[in-house]
């Protein structure tokens, strides 16, 4: 073997062990905390193809020390906003948006909620394809519950011309 070759090996072969004990993280995360909750949404990537499906994950954990009860009511939702370049909202989704008050589900310390959702390009604004470019993706998490609001910074997405 030649000194180049022996080097890309021994360098492979270390990054496969740092892997091993340090995984790099599959998913790009943004969160904000507001006592007692933490928000968090996550992405698996940041470039899109036109027309390909945005995977977004929310995950709101309680960080408090006691029980907290989250409702499906008009007050306790979990959204996601998607910019444009310009910062002008071309989508929002909503989850746990519903008229009859109940409770969801009671988290104690330390435990979470987790909810997936995906955007498929269409821009609800227009109803158009969203066009390719830069966009930006923040989480919501409303706890009308615990009167509050939870906003996470954004997160530039783009999407890619054919």
């Amino acid at each position: 073997m030649h000194s180049y070759q022996t080097a890309v090996v021994a360098s492979v072969a270390l990054l496969m062990f740092l892997n091993a004990f340090f995984p790099l993280a599959s998913q790009l995360q943004t969160e904000t905390t507001k006592y007692p909750f933490e928000l968090a949404i996550g992405l698996e990537k940041t470039t899109f193809k036109v027309g390909e499906p945005i995977q977004l994950t929310w995950t709101v954990t309680n960080i408090g020390k006691e029980n907290t009860t989250l409702y499906y009511s008009a007050d306790d939702t979990f959204n996601y906003l998607i910019y444009n370049e310009n910062l002008i909202p071309v989508n929002k989704y909503v989850v746990g948006r519903f008229c009859v008050v109940y409770p969801l589900l009671t988290l104690s310390p330390g435990a979470n909620l987790t909810t997936r959702g995906s955007w498929n390009q269409i821009c609800s604004t227009s109803g158009q394809q969203a066009l390719p470019g830069t966009y930006y993706v923040t989480g919501f998490f409303r706890g009308g519950t615990y009167n509050m609001t939870l906003e996470t910074p954004l997160t530039k997405i783009t999407i890619l011309g054919e």
